[in-house]
């Protein structure tokens, strides 16, 4: 998802290069263009979108990437695009017990309460989050960057600042799980604040990009967390959800939802160890011997789990997934070197990890960089 843009010296001179046809990379094709530049987009994949794909069985897609936005409010971008272009959405909600699974053994036990139903244990650390988004975060959510810096206070683990600032460990719990299976890795080693940059040393290198001492120094330290996503043929109940009863980052799945009631197919979420080294095959065949432990009816206690095979897999890909800086590198201000950059030999970067690898932020900076430095 990285995009680096080669500028020209006018619209009329040169078209601007594009490496990348993810929602950055589009969206700065895109406002570049409404400023009178004719653009040209190289893309590696057959597709465009990044990591917005999704397989498709009949009628039914299944996200293989971004899968929701909260509201028109906080994801405003995301929105337009998405009304704009006529793509279907549909709401989606899940108030229900979740199941648990443990990844090793394949036993399966019902989740004892909801969110819901832990809804009143956490009350007023939900509020006084709140209350503390509102007042720091709140006013900044469109902002793309840290160009006045990052409070050393951000730079800690999430799990730390949490603890540090008193919130009870229900509450953090909640965090994990909004975090850990949906590739945000653990929060006792994720910053509280992060600025993450596409532009990992390899992938630079396998675009072809004459990489520079200063780009070197720069994109060296940043590491990615393994991810992995999935649609599998499953014999689970449709319209249930399956999580971790414990994470542990080996690149088994971490979660298992059938979104449709229709299909038979379930989006699968799986994580590994943040810099490691695992291959997309060790994480697909522990895809498979992990749910074939448990791919039953789990309120049916006679019924014997059935095999997943490789024909079940209907599709599986690994991600370059949440490139971040440590909390040392973000200490050390290495944003400050990463945006001394932008424009250096006339090539800049746009990524929704200059604010957080979602959605809303990756439209964000390919705009950000189409207004800023044209």
């Amino acid at each position: 998802m990285a995009v680096s843009v080669a500028a020209a010296p006018a619209p009329e001179a040169h078209p601007v290069c594009i490496v990348g046809a993810g929602p950055a990379g589009l969206m700065a094709a895109n406002g570049l263009e409404a400023k009178g530049y004719s653009t040209v987009i190289f893309e590696k994949d057959p597709e465009v979108g990044g990591k917005c794909q999704e397989y498709y069985e009949g009628n039914t897609f299944h996200p293989m990437g971004a899968l929701v936005f909260p509201n028109s409010t906080m994801y405003t971008e995301t929105y337009k695009v998405v009304s704009q272009s006529g793509l279907p959405n549909y709401p989606f909600g899940y108030d229900g017990k979740p199941w648990l699974f443990d990844w090793q053994t394949g036993d399966v036990v019902l989740a004892p309460s909801s969110q819901g139903d832990l809804y009143p244990e956490m009350e007023s650390d939900i509020d006084r989050y709140i209350q503390f988004w509102n007042a720091n975060i709140s006013s900044n959510w469109g902002s793309i960057g840290y160009k006045d810096g990052i409070p050393l206070e951000y730079t800690v683990s999430i799990g730390q600042w949490l603890t540090d600032n008193g919130y009870g460990a229900l509450f953090i719990n909640i965090f994990e799980e909004g975090m850990v299976p949906y590739g945000y890795g653990d929060i006792s080693e994720t910053p509280a604040l992060i600025l993450a940059f596409p532009p990992v040393i390899d992938a630079l290198e396998a675009a072809h990009l004459d990489i520079t001492s200063e780009e070197n120094e720069v994109f060296s330290p940043v590491g990615t967390t393994k991810y992995w996503s999935g649609a599998v043929n499953v014999a689970i109940p449709p319209g249930s959800v399956y999580g971790a009863a414990v994470f542990e980052a080996e690149g088994q799945p971490a979660a298992v939802v059938s979104l449709f009631n229709t299909s038979s197919i379930a989006t699968t979420w799986s994580w590994g160890k943040y810099r490691s080294n695992q291959t997309d095959e060790e994480a697909k065949e522990l895809l498979i011997s992990t749910i074939s432990k448990f791919n039953k009816d789990p309120n049916n206690a006679t019924q014997l789990p059935i095999p997943i095979t490789e024909e079940d897999v209907r599709d599986f890909g690994g991600w370059d997934y949440f490139p971040h800086y440590d909390t040392q590198q973000l200490q050390e201000g290495f944003y400050g070197k990463f945006d001394a950059l932008q424009g250096h030999k006339n090539t800049y970067y746009a990524s929704g990890l200059n604010a957080f690898e979602i959605i809303e932020f990756a439209l964000r900076a390919g705009q950000d960089v189409a207004a800023s430095y044209f």
